[in-house]
């Protein structure tokens, strides 16, 4: 058997419907920020500004999922356990009106060429269905997946579960097949 054989992954996407969920203002000049969550660079910014619309009763999920995945220090905390290759940039979500600020992270993670050949895709281009190829994915633990339009982080299912165990907040798991 080889490394893969018995991995199970999971897509992660932030939850939708979270009542008094904290918004990010996202500005016209963030769609870069989707370009850096494929990028391993030094060239980004130490530091970057995020507004935020809040109120005393928001919500502070552990995930954000756009423009690119952003973690709470908390979640940052235990993906560096799983993989010490991630790339973290920090990111400060600022409300002015109330002069708040709050540290979280962008997350830039490798990506895997590991699109088993039972993907299946639109005319377009986007996916359909994923099927990860568990050899090709050769023991990761948290990735992207090479060749697919769709931004998605997956996780193995020791992640997942370490994830659950820890209560975050705001992150949905959908298993995604894999052979």
């Amino acid at each position: 058997m080889g490394l893969g054989d018995d991995m199970e992954y999971f897509k992660i996407t932030q939850k939708e419907n979270i009542p008094n969920v904290v918004r990010l203002m996202l500005r016209p000049r963030y769609p870069h920020m989707r370009k850096i969550a494929f990028e391993k660079n030094d060239r980004l910014v130490k530091i970057a500004t995020i507004f935020i619309r809040s109120t005393e009763n928001s919500v502070f999920p552990d995930m954000f999922d756009v423009p690119t995945l952003i973690v709470s220090d908390r979640l940052r905390k235990l993906l560096e356990i799983y993989d010490n290759d991630i790339i973290f940039k920090c990111a400060v979500l600022s409300n002015l009106v109330d002069n708040e600020q709050y540290v979280y992270f962008l997350t830039i993670v490798d990506s895997v060429d590991c699109a088993h050949k039972r993907s299946e895709f639109y005319g377009n281009g986007t996916l359909k269905k994923l099927v990860i190829d568990r050899n090709k994915a050769d023991g990761n633990k948290i990735f992207r997946v090479k060749g697919v339009r769709e931004h998605y982080i997956y996780v193995s299912l020791d992640v997942a579960e370490s994830m659950l165990r820890r209560g975050f907040l705001g992150i949905h798991f959908e298993k995604v097949e894999s052979l």
